[in-house]
């Protein structure tokens, strides 16, 4: 794999770069119940040095009747926030079933505070969490 750290990483360049003081690394494991497995479980009982839990579950629109539906921005750079990710920091996320989950976080972190415009909706000012050249997405944990 070549790799080109404004999309995928390989494991080997997550291991050389773990020390960045810029790196964040996201662990986003989450499965379908038929899958047997617990996102939060494996993340307590092993995860990549350093990495912070992305809880799917936990981070996502509440208020709506469809699950795991993006959170509101406040909620989505509130979050964030309290991970350590903020301006500047180069994000790499995984999750335990190789690239299933990790996507839909990295998509949202990617699209960052983009809201689609209605009409007579204000445009919102600009977030301390916006869309960054460094953002990416990793290979899972067994890759």
């Amino acid at each position: 794999m070549s790799d080109d750290p404004k999309t995928l990483v390989s494991t080997s360049w997550l291991e050389a770069h773990l020390n960045n003081p810029d790196l964040r690394v996201l662990d986003a494991s989450w499965y379908l119940p038929t899958m047997g497995r617990n996102g939060a479980a494996e993340y307590n009982d092993s995860h990549i040095p350093g990495a912070r839990f992305f809880d799917i579950d936990e981070i996502s629109d509440h208020r709506s009747d469809l699950p795991h539906m993006a959170p509101p921005v406040e909620k989505f750079i509130s979050r964030m926030r309290k991970m350590g990710v903020g301006d500047g920091h180069q994000v790499v996320v995984y999750d335990g079933a190789g690239l299933f989950s990790a996507a839909r976080v990295w998509w949202r972190h990617a699209t960052g505070t983009r809201r689609r415009r209605r009409p007579g909706i204000p445009r919102p000012a600009r977030s301390a969490l916006s869309r960054s050249p460094g953002t990416r997405a990793g290979p899972g944990r067994n890759s």
